[in-house]
Parts: structure tokens; sequence; C-alpha cells
């Protein structure tokens, strides 16, 4: 006789560890470097009454990207970003 289980899996991610995968994903789907990663987080109120209780749940993050050096020319009060053509 066989038994099918079903067996539950996880994993612990460490904050640094998803901030490091979030930085990889953009990085190569933005083509910029990510200078840091803020993961946030906010409080959701659930149930009524006795039962009310307060969740933390993930809600998103912000990605923040290095500056980029962008070569410019001035002339006189205006500003242009150099470019050539060929």
């Amino acid at each position: 006789m066989a038994y099918n289980f079903n067996f539950d899996v996880s994993a612990q991610i460490s904050a640094k560890t998803v901030e490091d995968m979030i930085k990889k994903v953009v990085e190569e789907q933005t083509g910029k470097k990510a200078a840091r990663v803020e993961l946030k987080m906010r409080s959701v109120t659930k149930g009524m009454g006795p039962s009310e209780h307060t969740e933390t749940v993930f809600d998103g993050a912000t990605v923040y990207f290095e500056n980029e050096k962008i070569e410019t020319i001035f002339n006189g009060n205006k500003s242009f970003k150099k470019d050539t053509y060929e």
C-alpha cells in the first residue's frame, strides 16, 4: 500500500538577501546601478470588537539609484546634455 503525503516546505530569507535579490533584478531590467533598497511595512487592523488585531505586512520596496554622471555643456543660462551623432 502506498501513501501520498503533502509536505509544506519553507525557507527563512534574511532582509539583506531580499534586498540583494531586488537590487539584482532591478539593475538587470533598468541597466542602472541601485544604491540601496528600502523595504516598506505597514500596519493593518483586522477583525472587529474583541477579535480585532493589528498585523504588520510587507508594503513594497523603494529602490534608490546611484547618481549618473552626465557631461553637460553650459551656454549662457541654458545647459545642454552633450551628445554626439554619427
